[in-house]
């Protein structure tokens, strides 16, 4: 799976609840490769992005979900978890990084 197929795609908790779309990939490098480390979703983490693109301002409060909470990918990204324990994690500003690879 490569990062424009996972771009722009709907997250949705195990129960449903619809998060956002994926505006950005978070990576950390793991031996001689860069591995998903975390989604950033929503309208914040897009305006994070061109905001920074544009003057170097970070808006607050993007929403960052850990990869290990990735339970599997088709037309959307589901979690393994609902909506209110997703929540949970996409408050923290740095959620816990585990070097998870994409699914072939």
């Amino acid at each position: 799976m490569r990062y424009l197929e996972l771009l722009g795609k709907p997250v949705v908790a195990a129960d449903g609840t619809r998060l956002g779309r994926v505006t950005e990939l978070l990576a950390e490098p793991r031996q001689e490769r860069l591995c998903v480390s975390g989604l950033r979703v929503g309208p914040a983490s897009l305006l994070r992005r061109v905001a920074f693109k544009r003057s170097g301002a970070i808006p607050l409060g993007h929403s960052e979900i850990p990869w290990r909470l990735v339970a599997r990918i088709d037309d959307r990204i589901h979690l393994s978890v609902d909506g209110p324990t997703a929540a949970n994690h996409m408050q923290q500003e740095h959620p816990v990084n585990i070097g998870a690879e994409l699914p072939e």
